[in-house]
């Protein structure tokens, strides 16, 4: 929160309205902010309900005067599009959700471009820092030298009894590292990737981790569509929340869904049967039975 917000008539009015003190105010307002950020980079928080805005915000009385109080006050502002947005916030977003926005190619909710230009963004992450530069220097020195010593003891023990290389039996596999062109830099990658690294909560995830993550499942006795999959997991992940671990968070979503599966399979479509007698008023019953 910049300085000078809590004294802010904006925030005197909010106080007045909602009958609070001020660091309620301050609070509600600093967790809206904080929540835009991380789930609304653009500002359209209006494409939460009125409840789920004041359960995340802990907010136990009436959802509706909530939202009124906060309109009134003009920290947000009703939006024929979005339904509600937040009043300025292309203005004084946090910075993260303007480079997300920038990254993305997207505009705020209010149609305004982000602050940060995309190219910038791209000049960062491709030019390395002088300390990287130099301690990657450093290590390749530390190589080098390791690489000629090894080259003088081999030439020492020419001629000598040396014992033979084991090899290993059966020879492994080598698993295939994923080349840059298989990424999602360029927008060139894999559907299913993409559709994860849609959601902001796995923002953090790499495709090396997805990757490995699939990889478990490969000998599995059903064909897995991973598109669908991914589609299934992005919406588990807004459920989810902030996702500190990605990778293995993203493993454990993947083994739940093939062992479902795996037993529809098993049940010759079973499970579905069942899904359409519980939520299609009773579809299957036709015959009388249960």
């Amino acid at each position: 929160m910049k300085r000078g917000t809590p004294e802010h008539p904006k925030m005197l009015m909010l106080m007045s309205i909602l009958g609070l003190e001020k660091y309620a105010a301050v609070g509600i307002m600093e967790t809206l902010w904080l929540f835009a950020a991380r789930y609304c980079p653009a500002g359209d928080i209006g494409k939460y309900t009125n409840d789920a805005l004041a359960g995340m915000i802990g907010w136990k009385l009436d959802p509706e005067l909530l939202i009124e109080g906060l309109v009134a006050a003009g920290w947000i502002r009703k939006d024929q599009t979005h339904r509600l947005i937040i009043h300025d916030w292309s203005d004084h977003s946090d910075n993260s959700a303007d480079r997300y926005l920038a990254a993305h190619h997207l505009t705020y909710a209010d149609g305004r471009p982000p602050r940060v230009k995309a190219s910038i963004i791209k000049e960062k992450k491709a030019t390395p820092r002088k300390g990287k530069q130099l301690q990657g220097i450093a290590r390749n020195c530390k190589e080098l030298q390791g690489i000629e010593g090894n080259g003088r003891e081999m030439q020492g023990n020419a001629g000598k009894n040396m014992s033979p290389i084991p090899i290993p039996t059966p020879i492994p596999t080598p698993i295939p590292t994923p080349t840059e062109s298989e990424g999602v830099e360029g927008m060139e990658g894999d559907a299913a990737h993409r559709i994860l690294k849609g959601r902001i909560e796995l923002h953090n995830l790499t495709w090396e981790q997805d990757y490995l993550a699939r990889r478990f499942f490969a000998a599995a006795p059903v064909e897995v569509n991973w598109e669908k999959v991914a589609a299934e997991v992005a919406d588990k992940a807004i459920l989810a929340g902030p996702i500190a671990q990605p990778g293995s968070w993203l493993r454990v979503q993947y083994e739940k869904i093939v062992r479902r599966l795996v037993e529809q399979q098993k049940n010759g479509g079973a499970w579905e049967e069942l899904e359409k007698r519980l939520f299609k008023g009773g579809e299957g019953k036709k015959d009388g039975t249960d």
